[in-house]
């Protein structure tokens, strides 16, 4: 929807955060090749598919963090192969020994997922490894009149709300957005993500956390 997108993608020359620009791990994080790699094995094991990952800083620093994005097996209907999968999930490293796993709708708008694509839009090969500048992820949900937002990053390694926005076309004023930053810096106190609602849409579910991408919970 035309307006509502931090920033446009940007790519910049970093390095993942724990990983030296040759791509050799430091002391405290493994490389993005074995990031990658755990990213693909923990989607295989939950019958996921990879839609987009990367790295952006979303601490309000310039340091960078990986994400990946995952969404569901589709059938020919195009809707989830398995009857129990109905949840796509962002995975985000927090720190090298802290990754959170946050759920979502499985017919939802993934971060760097294009709107008119469906879920299934990286079902096929392994998507670009993106480099980004921008400070948030940003997460779409399509209801009955328009579109709900939430920016969300991270403060003291946990997860908060940036911003939200819903967009009604039924509604005067049509779009309504909260800003929690200002300049990089929560205001008062940015929102926890938890399990995240706009204007009583749940957007995003907060699934736990774990040390190591293998460890984190099923979703």
């Amino acid at each position: 929807m035309h307006g509502l997108r931090i920033l446009g993608t940007t790519l910049v020359a970093i390095a993942s955060w724990g990983t030296a620009a040759t791509g050799t791990p430091s002391a405290a994080g493994i490389s993005d090749a074995e990031f990658r790699a755990q990213v693909e094995a923990f989607a295989a094991a939950h019958h996921r598919v990879l839609l987009s990952w990367g790295t952006l800083p979303l601490d309000g620093s310039t340091r960078p963090h990986r994400f990946a994005a995952l969404g569901v097996e589709l059938g020919s209907d195009n809707e989830p192969a398995r009857a129990a999968d109905r949840t796509g999930a962002y995975l985000v490293e927090a720190t090298p020994t802290k990754l959170w796993l946050i759920a979502y709708p499985w017919d939802a708008t993934s971060f760097h997922v294009s709107d008119g694509e469906g879920p299934d839009g990286r079902a096929t090969g392994a998507p670009p490894w993106l480099v980004l500048d921008e400070t948030s992820i940003q997460h779409g949900l399509n209801h009955n009149h328009g579109k709900a937002y939430v920016w969300f990053g991270l403060r003291n390694d946990k997860l908060v709300a940036l911003a939200d926005e819903d967009a009604n076309v039924r509604r005067e004023p049509e779009s309504i957005r909260h800003e929690f930053t200002e300049d990089g810096t929560c205001v008062k106190r940015c929102p926890p993500l938890g399990t995240y609602k706009v204007l009583g849409y749940e957007l995003l579910r907060v699934v736990g956390s774990a040390r190591t991408i293998a460890a984190l919970p099923a979703f």
